[in-house]
């Protein structure tokens, strides 16, 4: 039998009091179109306070003790009924109305993601600023570029993420940019759309997160060359450049500047036989991009740091 739920909202939490809110800003949405469910993962290592929130019957409370966030969603998900996954971290909050417009957009469009908007707050709640994505189709070399779309304000279909095996562990990722790699590894085999509104708040506070921010670069690239490993990789990088409206000369350059940072990564961790793979690749790219040659920004792409427009960069 097929679930009439639309979404399952996953909330891993380590019991901070934000989490309420977090409950709260889904439990009040207005949409009458489908059922929404959400699962608490507890993953404090112990029992949560008595709230109003755990009386609903679209609230699930789950325990993991103490493993991490990435287990802890991976377990929410594996629960999950819905037909698409949303992750809401327990200090941050959806808007009103947020359902309504993924759901609108999903009627419209046919993609494995979708996305819209997100203010960033202090930890006092001031709004420290606004972004409006506007992308849409094969985007996967503007994630692999190092750019980063928030799980917060992000709607997943939950067969794609089941197909990519869910988050890695933050073992293997050695800190914690399991975000942006699960994004990258979806865009590796599937399309996005977006919505022109705002969907979620999320604020920065980086005291008693479990992210290492120091380390944030280097577990980029890492993730960023483990999905290099992948067949498909190149001509799936090769049409999200071509597909890049009035900018296909920058993200031409920026395919040649990803296979060739890899290339150093991969010097520098002593896989020799993988550096001179990833400098076939990059050569191919530069021989694919002749027509660009001329352009400063094709040399910008394959030369200088990346910069996002509208969509954060993590690298």
């Amino acid at each position: 039998m097929r679930s009439n739920i639309f979404a399952s909202y996953v909330i891993p939490t380590i019991g901070r009091p934000s989490l309420d809110q977090s409950i709260i800003s889904i439990l009040t949405q207005r949409f009458p179109e489908a059922e929404f469910e959400v699962i608490v993962v507890n993953d404090s290592g112990k029992e949560l306070g008595k709230a109003e929130w755990q009386s609903s019957t679209r609230v699930q409370t789950i325990n993991t003790n103490q493993c991490e966030r990435s287990f802890a969603r991976n377990t929410g998900a594996a629960i999950a009924k819905g037909r698409f996954l949303a992750f809401v971290d327990d200090d941050d909050w959806i808007l009103p109305d947020s359902l309504s417009y993924f759901w609108n957009l999903v009627q419209q469009k046919q993609a494995a993601m979708y996305y819209g908007g997100y203010r960033f707050v202090d930890p006092t709640g001031n709004t420290l600023n606004e972004y409006y994505p506007d992308e849409s189709g094969n985007c996967f070399i503007r994630f692999m570029a190092g750019e980063w779309q928030p799980l917060q304000a992000t709607l997943i279909e939950i067969n794609a993420f089941r197909a990519v095996g869910g988050f890695l562990p933050l073992n293997i990722l050695r800190g914690g940019d399991e975000d942006v790699d699960l994004l990258r590894r979806i865009s590796l085999k599937h399309d996005i759309e977006g919505v022109r509104e705002l969907i979620a708040t999320i604020r920065i506070d980086r005291s008693g997160s479990t992210t290492n921010y120091a380390n944030l670069q280097e577990q980029s690239r890492q993730s960023r060359d483990l999905i290099l490993n992948a067949a498909d990789a190149f001509s799936r990088l090769h049409r999200s450049a071509l597909d890049r409206r009035g900018s296909s000369a920058y993200w031409h350059g920026r395919l040649v500047w990803i296979y060739l940072g890899s290339v150093g990564w991969n010097f520098r961790q002593r896989k020799i036989f993988t550096a001179f793979s990833r400098l076939a690749y990059a050569t191919l790219g530069l021989f694919a991009s002749f027509r660009y040659w001329l352009t400063l920004k094709f040399w910008h792409g394959a030369t200088r740091p990346h910069h996002a427009e509208g969509w954060l960069a993590v690298e």
